[in-house]
């Protein structure tokens, strides 16, 4: 009735060749920049995966069903700027979980769940520009509820 998984990934995103100087800058009326060899940005070096799903009969007609996610994303670079500092999102743990009860045959199902559970605080986006910093940020803690049918 239960089943584990770990999954993970490693990233080595860098830009080979990518840059605007000298009379192409100009012409385009931008800064020189040169981020060859750099890291690409929105690419996290490493993301990991923890699950746990139940699936455990109760009797002939319900069953107790629920999963558990906990996942990682090492820090990310959100833009490039040629003239402030790289806006970084710090790695990051969320957390979800799920429980609730389904018919043996799959036609209903009432559940219960938390996104973010501990509540991190995360961006989903970002960039630095001469007007500042923006960020987007990643949800909240949500509790909600669901009632599933089928038909």
């Amino acid at each position: 009735p239960l089943t584990l998984g770990i999954t993970a990934g490693y990233l080595n995103a860098k830009y080979q060749n990518f840059a605007l100087t000298g009379q192409a800058a100009s012409i385009a009326g931008l800064q020189a920049f040169d981020y060859s060899g750099q890291r690409m940005i929105f690419s996290p070096s490493l993301q990991v995966a923890l699950t746990a799903n139940l699936d455990l009969p109760l009797d002939d007609r319900l069953r107790l069903v629920g999963n558990w996610l906990t996942s990682h994303v090492s820090d990310i670079v959100m833009s490039k700027s040629a003239v402030l500092p790289d806006p970084v999102q710090p790695g990051y743990w969320l957390t979800n979980v799920r429980i609730g009860v389904r018919t043996a045959d799959d036609r209903y199902g009432l559940y219960l769940y938390v996104n973010n559970l501990f509540n991190k605080y995360y961006t989903t986006f970002g960039s630095t520009g001469v007007l500042g910093s923006s960020f987007v940020e990643g949800d909240p803690r949500i509790i909600g509820g669901e009632i599933q049918i089928k038909f």
